[in-house]
């Protein structure tokens, strides 16, 4: 049997100041929410339901990141 071994997690540049990570961080969800949306769009059925629940979670981590950069 195949032994299933877990990936390494990803580790960002330690040289970010946490405001770039932040920012850099709400980049990525971005590309994501669009990839996501565009991806959703195709879909029917259960499966587009599905994805437009994904959606909606990722648009809500967003939304937090957004304002955890508007405190800074």
């Amino acid at each position: 049997m195949k032994e299933i071994t877990p990936d390494l997690p990803l580790i960002a540049n330690p040289a970010l100041t946490p405001q770039q990570a932040h920012a850099q961080a709400s980049d990525m969800l971005r590309c994501t929410l669009a990839a996501t949306y565009e991806y959703g769009e195709s879909m029917s059925g259960r499966s587009r339901h599905l994805m437009f629940a994904v959606l909606h979670q990722l648009e809500g981590i967003n939304a937090m990141i957004d304002r955890s950069l508007a405190v800074e």
